[in-house]
């Protein structure tokens, strides 16, 4: 949003690996203040909004998982090789499939405690995400009129970050030189 123009430019900036620092510490002050106030109005809100964030985030990385494994099959069936993509996932496609499986299983799961003993607040409270989220989708699909894309139709070039060239020009420029690069340095240019 900030990059649009629609929110304060501070929270545009990113530090060298692309990460909106400012952006996150902002939003992680909401999550502060709503622990300020401790009635039982506030818990129940509390218990709400931990129920909304914790289904939306297994609804979110189900989604990222399922995303991923569509668009590796449509770069393979658009005949690119594997080594052309500038960041490989480790254990592809296992792992896509084991998250997409695993935020499947934990957003239906995730709210067992309220069965026993029921309580239909709780319930909808716990699930409610699960209806929204597809209803959400294909209300989106209906009014937009997008079509599902065809994995040999994707585009796969539209809004592609154009200094990625770059990076791997500079980073296979140092391939070769004889300098083994630490483990620590490879986990810590890995997040």
């Amino acid at each position: 949003m900030a990059q649009d123009g629609k929110a304060p430019a501070i929270l545009g900036k990113t530090n060298k690996r692309g990460v909106p620092t400012a952006a996150i510490v902002f939003t992680n002050l909401f999550g502060a203040l709503s622990m300020m106030n401790i009635s039982t109005g506030a818990a129940n809100a509390y218990n709400y909004i931990v129920n909304l964030s914790g289904v939306s985030t297994f609804l979110v990385w189900g989604a990222i998982s399922f995303i991923h494994i569509r668009f590796r099959s449509a770069w393979a069936a658009q005949g690119r090789r594997v080594e052309d993509l500038p960041y490989r996932s480790w254990l592809y496609p296992y792992n896509a499939w084991f998250g997409l499986g695993a935020n499947i299983f934990l957003a239906l799961i995730q709210g067992w405690t309220t069965l026993a003993p029921f309580k239909a607040g709780s319930f909808v409270d716990a699930y409610i995400l699960l209806v929204l989220f597809p209803v959400i989708f294909w209300v989106f699909k209906w009014v937009n009129k997008t079509k599902w894309q065809r994995i040999e139709e994707v585009d796969l070039d539209h809004g592609r970050r154009a200094d990625i060239d770059v990076v791997r020009v500079e980073v296979e420029d140092n391939v070769g030189t004889g300098k083994k690069v630490p483990l620590w340095r490879k986990l810590w240019e890995g997040f």
